[in-house]
């Protein structure tokens, strides 16, 4: 697609932090354009924050929360999520005429389905799906799927689908809402983002790593990380590198990290937001983020083979989801010694 709607605000729903480069991409179009842009942050309050602080022309910024968490079960509960839901709709759409709306991702998010159903009655749709996760929906469904279906269709309006993906191993499966874009009379669009546009905070004249962390000290079936993560902080100091933390937007970072003082990069800005050019490697355990980076170039480095699972079918899961992400560009350095053997390798 080369050229937006004429007429009206084009609205772009940012479901993820990884949306953001690509709503970027958005609003330089639109600004070509002199078209205005409103756009709606999808429980990413960290996001939202970061975005309402830098100077984006003619774009407006709303947040709305994950009203249907914890999932209501109960006649009034449902009412309520109902009458929120209507609510944010018409304090944002009220009187505004929508040229065309953008979204990002079918799956998890059951939120912005409904404001799709609502604005699909008058605008076209656009899904700009970057994420290409695979997916098998199932026809039949455990009970209480069954019960989450009839609740979130009362609660939206809209009939939604469940997918479920195996983790790590056969017996532990996650289950997603997801749905068909085309019941929006969505139309699938390839759209390129636009990252490394800002400029990291000034440090030293060090080289730099940026560290990666999701919480990960928390994560279940694995052991090691605090240990591992604290000796290559140690080493990363000992041998004159600078450490610019990135902690998750969502669910922020490990506790452990506070005491090494460290500067951080804002949660809520995608990592591929900032020109790494300066920076030597990304560092992470398992981040979407870091396949996002390994795909720019960047040298992207995953700690999976340093820490100790229960099942080894664990890293086995997160080693091809790892590589699938990011096109096979990221390094698995089987040791400390090996980490420390990549970063002095591009440094030289």
């Amino acid at each position: 697609m080369n050229e937006f709607d004429s007429g009206g605000t084009i609205v772009i729903f940012v479901q993820a932090a990884a949306d953001a480069g690509y709503a970027f991409a958005i609003c330089e179009r639109a600004a070509r354009q002199k078209t205005p842009v409103l756009i709606i942050v999808i429980l990413v309050r960290s996001l939202y924050e970061y975005l309402i602080d830098i100077p984006l022309a003619n774009v407006e910024i709303h947040f709305v929360p994950y009203l249907l968490q914890p999932m209501p079960r109960l006649p009034w509960t449902l009412i309520r999520a109902h009458r929120q839901l209507s609510s944010f709709y018409s304090s944002i759409f009220k009187g505004r005429l929508v040229a065309e709306v953008w979204f990002f991702c079918v799956q998890w998010d059951a939120v912005t389905p409904y404001f799709l159903r609502r604005l699909s009655a008058t605008a076209p749709i656009y899904l700009a799906d970057h994420y290409q996760m695979p997916e098998v929906r199932e026809t039949r469904w455990p009970v209480r799927l069954a019960v989450k279906w009839l609740f979130l269709r009362m609660a939206t309006g809209v009939s939604f689908d469940f997918c479920r993906e195996t983790v790590a191993t056969s017996s532990e499966k996650v289950w997603r809402t997801t749905f068909d874009e085309s019941i929006f009379g969505a139309k699938k669009i390839e759209l390129a983002p636009r990252w490394a546009c800002l400029p990291l905070p000034a440090g030293s004249h060090r080289p730099a790593v940026v560290f990666m962390d999701s919480n990960d000290e928390l994560s279940q079936g694995m052991s090691g990380y605090k240990a591992v993560v604290s000796a290559l902080l140690a080493g990363f100091d000992a041998r004159n590198i600078d450490v610019f933390l990135k902690f998750h937007p969502r669910v922020g970072g490990s506790s452990f990290l506070g005491k090494f003082n460290l500067p951080s990069l804002p949660a809520g800005c995608p990592l591929e937001l900032f020109d790494l050019s300066g920076v030597i490697a990304v560092i992470a355990l398992n981040s979407l983020g870091l396949a996002a980076v390994a795909k720019l170039g960047y040298t992207a480095v995953s700690l999976l083979y340093l820490m100790e699972f229960d099942e080894e079918a664990k890293r086995t899961f997160w080693r091809s989801w790892l590589d699938r992400h990011s096109d096979g560009k990221i390094l698995f350095p089987q040791s400390a010694s090996e980490v420390f053997s990549v970063i002095v390798g591009v440094t030289n």
